[in-house]
């Protein structure tokens, strides 16, 4: 299925100095999220002065009635439904030149008149992971060493035994090509899955039961392949 998840937009966005090398910080957040403006603005040191022996700055914002406002360091100031704070060594203050910008974004409540477009990515294969994992894949057990031909299998007795081998570690889609080692092919396996496995019952293509010997397997993407061996031992 397909979940959609709606995210409020972060109102203020790309804070940044854009004036100035004194020491002095400006945080902002939102105080009142309805008067907010979709805008920028740019928040500017005036001047500076002491008084009583602490520092303090005229400041203005950009198109705002906060023109010259005197502010210590900690205060906080208000405009358009922002908080601002500025801070400064106490005895130091920032001259005027000093500046920093950000931008507003306005949210918009969704609605039921809101319609929304999206696409979905069909699944995609790593061909470069898959070929430096293809020497992970193995057949297990390697050698297969049959057993009775009355062992119990799932609970049952049965006269031909479930054999089987497992191939591992196998790419979400490939192609096992099983040989003989005169080169003849015995059998094809189509695997497409994510599991990683892929199970043979060690019958040829004719349905034929798999006789003791060395095989060889050929695993096949379509980009790159690996081969190896296995044993039947009876």
């Amino acid at each position: 299925g397909i979940s959609l998840e709606i995210v409020e937009p972060e109102i203020i966005k790309n804070v940044s100095r854009i004036g100035g090398t004194d020491e002095v910080k400006m945080n902002f957040h939102v105080l009142n999220s309805d008067s907010i403006i979709e805008k920028m603005y740019v928040v500017s040191i005036e001047g500076n002065g002491i008084s009583a022996g602490k520092g303090f700055v005229m400041l203005s914002v950009s198109e705002t009635n906060i023109q010259n406002d005197t502010l210590y360091s900690g205060d906080v100031f208000n405009f358009e439904g922002i908080e601002g704070t500025i801070t400064f060594p106490i005895n130091v203050p920032p001259s005027a030149g000093n500046k920093f910008s950000f931008e507003t974004i306005k949210p918009i409540l969704p609605n039921i008149r809101d319609s929304y477009t999206f696409k979905i990515e069909s699944s995609k294969v790593d061909a470069v992971k898959i070929k430096n994992e293809l020497s992970k894949i193995r057949v297990v057990p390697n050698p297969y060493i049959a057993s009775s031909l009355y062992e119990p299998e799932f609970g049952e007795l049965r006269r031909e035994p479930l054999r089987q081998i497992q191939f591992v570690n196998l790419p979400p889609e490939c192609t096992i090509y099983i040989f003989t080692v005169d080169a003849d092919l015995i059998k094809t396996l189509e695997h497409n899955s994510t599991n990683g496995t892929e199970v043979w019952d060690l019958r040829t293509e004719g349905g034929r039961e798999l006789a003791s010997g060395i095989y060889i397997y050929l695993v096949k993407t379509k980009t790159t392949e690996f081969k190896e061996r296995f044993a039947i031992i009876k």
